[in-house]
């Protein structure tokens, strides 16, 4: 898996600054998923970003990383480079599992920060690499005192995926947080 030391490694930088987009290309180009990272090719339905926000933050919690993330535009079986039409600072909170409320009109990322508990420092920033655009979503924890939720579900990176954790098998792992 990847940590955060081994993360900084790969970009080259030992300080807090924000990834230019060099250091992310490096990232994709030498990393696999992992707890902390994510690749998405288009996701934009404001649940399931919610669900990943609270899954890769709680990973990241669990491996005692400060940071975890997720980068659009990244196919994630081979890591090829295929660009993105996700925009976070326009788009509205499309959901896919909860009907239509008076949320789905809001800007994604005040949906967010008004749905994720507790409140984190949630970062996007856009790059463009081999012509294509990549976003990136940094998740800062270092903060967090508490398990992550988003609409009041806790979630983790169970294997290759994203579990709730009230569904899986109390581990260790889960116990810890």
């Amino acid at each position: 898996s990847l940590t955060y030391q081994r993360f900084l490694n790969v970009v080259g930088f030992v300080s807090k600054e924000k990834m230019n987009s060099e250091d992310v290309q490096k990232l994709i180009e030498n990393s696999n998923e992992s707890e902390i990272i994510d690749f998405k090719e288009n996701l934009n339905m404001a649940d399931e970003i919610g669900e990943y926000i609270s899954a890769r933050g709680n990973s990241a919690l669990y491996t005692q990383n400060p940071s975890a993330f997720l980068i659009w535009g990244v196919t994630d079986y081979d890591h090829s480079i295929i660009g993105t039409t996700f925009n976070p600072w326009t788009a509205k909170a499309k959901q896919s599992k909860k009907p239509k409320d008076s949320s789905a009109q809001m800007p994604l990322i005040t949906f967010l920060e008004t749905f994720v508990d507790p409140k984190l420092e949630l970062s996007f920033t856009s790059h463009n690499i081999c012509d294509k655009t990549i976003i990136v979503l940094s998740i800062n924890v270092s903060s967090a005192t508490k398990p992550i939720k988003f609409h009041g579900e806790e979630y983790i990176r169970s294997g290759s995926s994203k579990t709730c954790l009230l569904y899986t098998s109390p581990s260790p792992r889960d116990r810890s947080l």
